[in-house]
């Protein structure tokens, strides 16, 4: 992928993980059976009314996970 492009070019180690499922609960679930630290996600800056019609995988991600989560706009 272009972002494992640039992080390999930057020097940055990193692991990918591959999951299928409901995009949120995987993001929360792989953040706490690896013991991670934090999660950060960008948020697409959707409108507040248009996230809270179509949802948002950002506010389930914060909802179900127990690992502090960092948004980015």
């Amino acid at each position: 992928t272009e972002a494992r492009k640039v992080l390999d070019k930057a020097g940055i180690r990193h692991d990918m993980i591959i999951r299928t499922g409901h995009i949120g609960a995987e993001i929360a679930g792989a953040a706490a059976e690896g013991k991670f630290d934090l999660i950060v996600l960008g948020s697409k800056g959707r409108s507040a009314l248009k996230d809270l019609l179509m949802g948002s995988v950002a506010q389930h991600v914060m909802e179900l996970s127990k690992v502090p989560v960092l948004l980015v706009k």
